[in-house]
């Protein structure tokens, strides 16, 4: 496949960049953030977290707290059946997490670890009652809440934290693989 000088790739005739999305300081959510509906079997797309994607919270078992990357929610409420890639650093590293509800019960776990402005490829496939979750060709699996064949929701964007806000501004690349 054929690859431009920033990095770029085609998507039919089309070149995908990336998307810049920005959580500022103080704040959970990412800008921007459209609403876009989603139904899909496999959701594919590369994602880089720069320097800024380092922090330090202030409760410390927060440290250990999975953020949000991308992916998306089947149906309307995304903490009862969704998929997302997560991210998160500790232990001096950025790592990246499959992050699911199923049924209303989370489940993560970390994929791998990445350097910052690293390429991260990432895909989220459906299959039965299974999310199938990769990070660089390293996959796992987490429970899906339904069976369908495809999943129909809604698109879901980079987010910070839980009970702790965006320490900095925290930059995070995506675009569509």
């Amino acid at each position: 496949m054929e690859t431009y000088s920033d990095g770029a790739k085609p998507v039919g005739n089309l070149v995908a960049t990336y998307t810049t999305y920005l959580i500022k300081k103080g704040e959970h959510y990412c800008s921007p953030r459209p609403l876009k509906s989603v139904s899909l079997t496999e959701m594919k797309f590369f994602a880089k977290l720069n320097e800024s994607a380092v922090y330090q919270t202030v409760i410390p078992e927060n440290q250990y707290d999975v953020n949000k990357l991308w992916g998306f929610s089947e149906g309307l409420n995304n903490q009862y059946n969704s998929a997302r890639m997560g991210w998160g650093y500790s232990d001096g590293s950025i790592r990246i997490y499959g992050y699911v509800y199923s049924k209303g019960v989370r489940y993560f776990q970390e994929i791998i670890t990445v350097l910052p402005n690293q390429e991260v490829y990432c895909s989220i496939k459906i299959s039965g009652n299974t999310y199938i979750l990769s990070a660089n060709g390293v996959s796992i699996t987490l429970p899906r809440g339904t069976t369908t064949t495809r999943a129909s929701g809604y698109q879901q964007y980079p987010y910070f934290g839980g009970d702790e806000v965006a320490p900095h501004d925290i930059t995070i690349l995506v675009k569509p693989a």
